[in-house]
C-alpha cells in the first residue's frame, strides 16, 4: 500500500470512530419521545460549516434552548485554477443557547486536496524552492511588505509582488534540458520535472489554498540536476470553526424573518508544511452573516439567503506581509420543500467571490456551487441524514498559456544551446466540475410539556325551582399538573330543555344564572364545556396549550299550585210559562280573566258564552230546565290550564192555553194573464196597491206570492208572473222582500173550474202573525186529480206580449151563474173576476 493510500485509511478509520459516536448519541436521544413544533422546527438540520440550514445556506432558524445536533459530512467540491479536487470530513456541534440563539464548533476532522492541473498552481513551484531552504531568502530579498500591499521578491518573478512564484517560473522550456530559473535563488542549480515555463509575471493561486502543492524530490539526471515530481494529492486534519446565529425575525410569526450570524475560522496550522498540503491557508478568517427567509404553505415551502463578507488574514513572514489574501463576499440562496415531516428536498447556489486588495493572480475563479438533492428526518428531526450532489457552474474551461520553447542545434554527440527562446500555446485541460455532500446528524429536540387536562364539577343552586325564582349555575374546574395561577379557562354553557332547544343563560365565566320567568316547566339539562389554557412555550411551537372536559347537571322547572275555582248562578225570574224567556247570571271566584260556557237540558239560549245569557222557552215541554255554567280560568300551571268550577240552577216551565187558530187571508184576486204574457197591469196593480196596504198596517204580516200557467204556456212564464208582481211590491211600494215569499207551481196546479184561461194566473196569500204557510196549502185549490208541487228547478221566462189591434165589441150573451167576469182594458188585455 503507498503513503496517500494509508492517509485514506487514517481516515477513514477516524471517520468510522466519530460515526460509533453518533450512532451511541442517536441511540440515547432515540428513547426520548419527541413531540411537538412545525414543519420547519422539525427539520432543522446542520450546514457543512455547522449551524443551521441547508447544506450551504444558512436558514433564519435556531435550535431551541438545550437543542443540539452532533454532525459528520463528506463534502466535495471543485475548485480552480489548477482543477482542484477537495475532500473533506467536517465534525460539527450545534448547540441552542436560548430559543433564538445557537452556537456551533465545527471541525475539519479530514481534509484531502487534489490538483488535477498541478502546473497550473504557483504553489508547487513555492514549495519547490523549499526544498532548497527558505523561500523567503532564497527567493528573496524582500522589498516592501510592511504596507497594503505584499512585499516583492525578486527571485519568483511575480512583479506585483508575492513570495509565490510567476506561474511556472521553475519549469523547463521545450526542447531544453534544465529550467531557465533555479527554485534554490540566484547560485542554486537548475532543476527539471516542474512542469514548463510559461509567458507569465503573475502567479496562479486558489485564495483558500495558496500555497498547495507538494513536491517529491525524485533523483538527479545524468549531469546531475535534482528531479522534482508534483504531488497531486495531500490530506490532513482541517481547519476548526466557531460560529453563531441569532434571529432576529422569528420564522414562526411570519412569513419574513431574519437573522443575524457569522463565525470565526482559526487555522489548524501556519506552517509552510500544512499549507502545502492543502489542509489551510494558515490564517484566521471571520465576519458577520446576515440570512433572510420566506416561508409559506405551513411551513412546507421555505426559501433562505445569505449575504456575508468574511475578512481573510494575511500571510506575514518576519512581520512582512508576503502573500495579500482577498476577503470573501458570500452569497448564497437555497430552496427548500418539505414533501412531510420525513423528507425534504432542496436545491441551492452558493457563490463565494473574493474581493478587496490582494495579491493578483493570472487566473482567478469566484466559485459557484449548485447543489440538489435531499434529507430524512426521524424522531421529530433529531436524526437526520441526507446528501446533494454538488456541480460547479463556473469551473474553468481548458486553460491555453503561451509557454517557452528553446531554439536548440544538435550536433552528436553534443548539442549547441541557442539562448534565444521562443514560446508557443500549451493547453491545460480541466476534468472534472461534480461534487457531492452527505452527512449523518443526531440530536436532540425539546418536547412539549403535556397537553392541560382539566376535570370540572357542576353544582347547581337548586335541583327544583318555581318560575321566577333565581337559579345559579357554577363550574369549579381543575387540571392536574398546573397551579390555579398557570391555567386560564373558559366556559360555554349550554342549557337545553327535554326537547333539546336551547336557553339562554345570564353572564359568563365560572357561574352563570339561568332566568326561569319565561321557562316552560319541566326538566333541563346543563352541560358546561370548559376550556384550560396554559402559556404556550416558545419553543417548540404550535405545543398543545389548550384541553377541554365537559361537565353535566339538570334541574326541574315547575309552578305553584292552582287556586280553586267556584261559582253561582242566579236565574229571573225562576217559574215561567212556555214560550217566556228568562234571564241567567252567574259569578265566579278564584279565577283569573274568567270564561263561561253555559248548556241546558231545555229550550234555547241566546249564548253558550258570557256571565249572562237568556232562555228562550218557546216549544220546551212544560216541567224543570236545568241549567249549567262551566266556568274556566286563564291561569296555567306548567303549561296545563287549570281546572275550572261548575254550578247550576233549575227554573220551572208551564204549560199555555191552546193558541187560537190563525189562517191566512187571500186579499185579492187572483190575477190573470194573457197566453204567454206576465206583464202587470193596471187591473193587477190595483189588487197589488191592496195587498200593499194590508201589509203596511200590519208589519208583522207577510205575502205568499203563487204563479201559475196553463201547460200549453211556456215553461217559467209562472215564474216570471209571480216575480213580477214581487217586484212591483218591493219596487213601487216600498215592501221588504223579506216578507215576501215567491213559489213557483208551473202546470202543477190547474184552476178548479177547468178552464184553461184560468190557469194562467197569480194568487196572493197574506200570513197574518203565527199563521203558516201551510195553512195556505190547506186552503189552496186545484182541479181536481192536480198535485200541486212548488218548482224549483225553472227559470224566468220572457213574456210575449199579443199585438195591439182595434178594439172590437164582441157579442153579448147571458153570463151563466157562477161564471167568472172577464175585463178587458184599453190595451185588449183581459182581466176576470168573480
Amino acid at each position: 500500500m503507498n503513503k496517500s493510500g494509508g492517509k485514506i485509511m487514517k481516515a477513514a478509520g477516524k471517520i468510522s470512530t466519530l460515526v460509533l459516536v453518533l450512532l451511541f448519541l442517536g441511540a440515547t436521544v432515540s428513547a426520548q419521545d419527541r413531540s411537538g413544533g412545525n414543519l420547519a422546527e422539525k427539520q432543522k438540520a446542520p450546514t457543512v460549516l455547522g449551524g443551521t440550514g441547508l447544506f450551504n445556506t444558512f436558514s433564519t432558524r435556531t435550535l431551541c434552548k438545550g437543542e443540539f445536533n452532533f454532525s459528520i459530512f463528506w463534502n466535495n467540491f471543485d475548485r480552480d485554477p489548477g482543477d482542484i479536487d477537495i475532500n473533506q470530513v467536517p465534525f460539527n456541534i450545534t448547540l441552542g443557547l436560548t430559543n433564538r440563539w445557537e452556537i456551533w464548533v465545527n471541525w475539519v476532522t479530514w481534509q484531502q486536496t487534489t490538483s488535477r492541473n498541478p502546473f497550473l498552481l504557483s504553489g508547487y513551484q513555492y514549495n519547490a524552492s523549499r526544498l532548497f531552504g527558505e523561500p523567503f531568502n532564497l527567493l528573496g530579498p524582500a522589498i516592501g511588505g510592511d504596507d497594503q500591499s505584499a512585499a516583492f521578491f525578486p527571485g519568483g518573478g511575480a512583479i506585483f509582488g508575492g513570495i509565490l512564484p510567476a506561474l511556472g517560473r521553475f519549469g523547463t522550456p521545450i526542447d531544453f534540458p534544465t529550467s531557465v530559473f533555479s527554485p534554490g535563488g540566484p547560485n542554486g542549480r537548475q532543476v527539471r520535472g516542474l512542469g514548463p515555463l510559461i509567458q507569465t509575471d503573475l502567479p496562479s493561486f486558489y485564495n483558500d489554498l495558496p500555497f498547495f502543492g507538494e513536491v517529491d524530490f525524485i533523483g538527479f539526471d545524468a549531469f546531475g540536476n535534482p528531479v522534482f515530481g508534483p504531488r497531486q494529492s495531500s490530506n490532513g486534519t482541517g481547519d476548526i470553526y466557531i460560529g453563531t446565529k441569532v434571529a432576529l425575525i422569528d420564522a414562526n410569526k411570519s412569513w419574513f424573518s431574519m437573522a443575524l450570524g457569522g463565525y470565526l475560522k482559526i487555522p489548524i496550522s501556519r506552517d509552510d508544511q500544512a499549507r502545502a498540503r492543502g489542509r489551510t491557508n494558515g490564517e484566521y478568517e471571520y465576519g458577520p452573516i446576515l440570512m433572510f427567509g420566506q416561508e409559506s404553505g405551513g411551513k412546507r415551502f421555505r426559501l433562505y439567503e445569505n449575504v456575508g463578507y468574511i475578512h481573510t488574514g494575511d500571510i506575514e513572514r518576519s512581520s512582512t506581509k508576503i502573500l495579500d489574501l482577498r476577503d470573501k463576499l458570500l452569497l448564497n440562496a437555497g430552496v427548500s420543500i418539505a414533501a412531510n415531516e420525513h423528507l425534504e428536498f432542496l436545491a441551492e447556489i452558493a457563490h463565494t467571490r473574493f474581493v478587496g486588495g490582494g495579491t493578483p493572480s493570472i487566473l482567478r475563479n469566484n466559485p459557484t456551487d449548485l447543489n440538489i438533492g435531499a434529507r430524512f428526518f426521524f424522531l421529530n428531526g433529531a436524526v437526520s441524514f441526507g446528501g446533494a450532489y454538488r456541480y460547479m457552474l463556473n469551473n474553468e474551461d481548458d486553460v491555453t498559456l503561451p509557454v517557452f520553447r528553446a531554439r536548440t542545434i544538435f550536433v552528436p554527440p553534443f548539442f549547441i544551446i541557442n539562448p534565444l527562446f521562443e514560446t508557443v500555446n500549451q493547453t491545460f485541460e480541466n476534468n472534472d466540475a461534480n461534487g457531492f455532500v452527505a452527512y449523518f446528524s443526531i440530536g436532540s429536540r425539546k418536547a412539549c410539556p403535556p397537553p392541560p387536562a382539566p376535570t370540572c364539577v357542576l353544582s347547581v343552586s337548586a335541583a327544583t325551582v318555581n318560575k321566577g325564582e333565581r337559579l345559579t349555575l357554577t363550574n369549579r374546574p381543575t387540571t392536574p399538573g398546573y397551579t390555579d395561577a398557570d391555567v386560564t379557562y373558559e366556559y360555554r354553557w349550554e342549557v337545553r330543555d327535554a326537547q333539546g332547544r336551547p336557553v339562554t343563560v345570564s353572564g359568563t365565566g365560572a357561574s352563570v344564572e339561568v332566568p326561569t320567568g319565561q321557562l316552560a316547566c319541566g326538566n333541563y339539562t346543563v352541560t358546561t364545556t370548559v376550556t384550560a389554557s396554559v402559556p404556550a412555550v416558545d419553543c417548540p411551537s404550535e405545543c398543545v396549550t389548550t384541553g377541554q372536559t365537559t361537565c353535566t347537571s339538570s334541574f326541574e322547572i315547575t309552578e305553584p299550585p292552582c287556586p280553586t275555582v267556584t261559582c253561582d248562578v242566579t236565574a229571573t225570574p225562576s217559574s215561567v210559562n212556555v214560550g217566556d224567556r228568562i234571564s241567567f247570571r252567574a259569578n265566579a271566584s278564584g279565577a283569573d280573566n274568567p270564561t263561561f260556557t253555559w248548556s241546558t237540558t231545555g229550550g234555547q239560549l241566546s249564548s253558550t258564552t258570557g256571565s249572562e245569557v237568556t232562555l228562550d222557552t218557546t216549544g220546551v215541554s212544560p216541567g224543570s230546565i236545568t241549567v249549567t255554567v262551566n266556568v274556566g280560568t286563564s291561569r296555567t300551571r306548567c303549561d296545563q290550564p287549570c281546572p275550572g268550577g261548575s254550578c247550576s240552577t233549575s227554573v220551572t216551565v208551564t204549560a199555555l192555553p191552546p193558541p187560537e187558530v190563525v189562517n191566512p187571508l187571500s186579499p185579492c184576486g187572483p190575477i190573470f194573464f194573457p197566453f204567454n204574457s206576465a206583464r202587470i197591469n193596471n187591473e193587477h196593480k190595483a189588487c197589488l196597491d191592496e195587498i200593499a196596504l194590508q201589509l203596511q198596517q200590519d208589519p208583522r204580516a207577510q205575502v205568499v206570492i203563487d204563479g201559475h200557467r196553463d201547460s200549453s204556456e211556456r215553461v217559467g212564464i209562472s215564474l216570471t208572473r209571480a216575480n213580477n208582481a214581487r217586484d212591483y211590491l218591493t219596487t213601487e211600494k216600498g215592501i221588504d222582500a223579506a216578507r215576501i215569499t215567491v213559489r213557483n207551481f208551473g202546470d202543477t196546479c190547474p184552476h178548479e173550474s177547468g178552464d184553461p184561461n184560468l190557469n194562467r194566473r197569480v194568487e196572493f196569500w197574506i200570513l197574518p202573525d203565527r199563521a203558516t204557510i201551510q195553512g195556505i196549502d190547506a186552503l189552496k185549490k186545484c182541479a181536481s186529480g192536480a198535485s200541486p208541487q212548488v218548482i224549483t228547478t225553472e227559470e224566468p221566462a220572457p213574456s210575449v206580449e199579443p199585438r195591439r189591434r182595434a178594439p172590437r165589441r164582441p157579442a153579448r150573451r147571458t153570463r151563466r151563474p157562477g161564471e167568472p167576469i172577464i175585463m178587458m182594458d184599453a190595451t185588449g188585455a183581459s182581466s176576470t173576476n168573480r
